[in-house]
């Protein structure tokens, strides 16, 4: 069941989330500017762009299957799927209801957001007050309707929240949980503030520790073909990274060794990183490696990953960095 016996929020933005995390976020992660089409095939949010095999992508290829979210519309329209739909917020006139969009060059980025820190407590419906109001201005800049900019926490605003909750993902790369609540997670990712953890200081631009950070980071998605057997083109890449005849064995301290290696090449020096794949224990590192890097825990995934599908299309209460790309209205109408 995938935990689907489990999940609770049967709403349209909810069954959004629990459709994408089951298929995986590889197209949010990877290909922000196409909308998954496991969700919006046979829709206008959909138009091209799919992966036509394990890790193969292609920007022109359709997808011929219908998606979740067209089926769902039918569902409702026909009455086998009773879900109570709210009235879509009225629309201004005065905010594009779906971010502009460049195939050539991704997703436009959203407008830059004005530096706010979190106020310290969370924001939700029937808060009241200049916080609100930056939500909901940021929510207009966004291309979401959160109704009128009144500083008042309503429907409309709540609606809006979980919307931008169900198109974008925390700091760590994992979806924001759709309750309509702005919490921490939720105002820095609607703010852009993604920041080290308190005590962690990032590391210096240009060094060695923050090259190693990016390389990991491009590798984020990466998956064991098939799963468990610590196989696969790439995880066979990190493997023979540190040497030959490792095929197969465990690979987490080979994609330590990997990303330093891709990262010390980059930067023409030498690699501190102790060339093994498997992890015995901190006395193995060496002492010249400079300084220590602080890797954020993750919770486990019992679900494909997804792709960071830019900030447009699912989510949990609290995380994100934002990257836009077409996004449907909260109206069923417009699917």
């Amino acid at each position: 069941m995938h935990d689907l016996n489990d999940w609770t929020n049967w709403s349209v933005p909810g069954i959004a989330y629990i459709l994408e995390r089951y298929n995986g976020f590889g197209y949010r992660l990877h290909h922000p500017h196409v909308k998954s089409p496991y969700l919006w095939s046979f829709t206008t949010i959909y138009a091209a762009g799919k992966y036509v095999g394990d890790g193969k992508w292609s920007d022109r290829a359709v997808s011929k299957q219908c998606g979740g979210m067209a089926a769902l519309k039918r569902m409702i329209e026909t009455g086998k799927a009773p879900i109570a739909m709210p009235d879509a917020p009225v629309d201004a006139g005065d905010v594009a209801i779906t971010p502009s969009v460049s195939v050539e060059h991704g997703a436009a980025p959203p407008p830059a957001a004005e530096a706010r820190p979190y106020p310290g407590h969370i924001l939700k419906m029937d808060s009241n007050g200049p916080d609100v109001t930056a939500i909901q201005s940021r929510l207009r800049e966004l291309g979401i309707n959160p109704g009128a900019v009144d500083g008042d926490f309503g429907d409309s605003t709540e609606a809006g929240v979980k919307l931008f909750q169900a198109r974008a993902v925390d700091d760590g790369g994992d979806p924001l949980e759709i309750d309509g609540i702005v919490g921490r997670k939720t105002w820095d990712a609607l703010f852009g503030l993604m920041s080290p953890p308190a005590g962690v200081a990032p590391p210096p631009a240009g060094s060695l520790r923050a090259r190693v950070l990016q390389v990991a980071a491009e590798e984020l998605g990466v998956r064991e073909v098939p799963l468990g057997s610590n196989r696969g083109p790439r995880v066979d890449e990190y493997l023979n990274a540190v040497g030959s005849g490792l095929l197969g064995e465990p690979w987490c301290m080979a994609f330590v060794y990997f990303c330093f290696a891709q990262a010390a090449t980059a930067l023409h020096v030498s690699n501190p990183a102790p060339r093994t794949a498997g992890v015995n224990g901190p006395g193995n590192w060496p002492s010249r490696c400079p300084a220590r890097i602080s890797f954020q825990p993750r919770r486990p995934r019992r679900t494909p990953r997804w792709s960071r599908q830019a900030w447009s299309s699912t989510s949990t209460p609290d995380r994100l960095p934002v990257t836009p790309v077409s996004s449907p209205t909260s109206s069923v109408a417009h699917w």
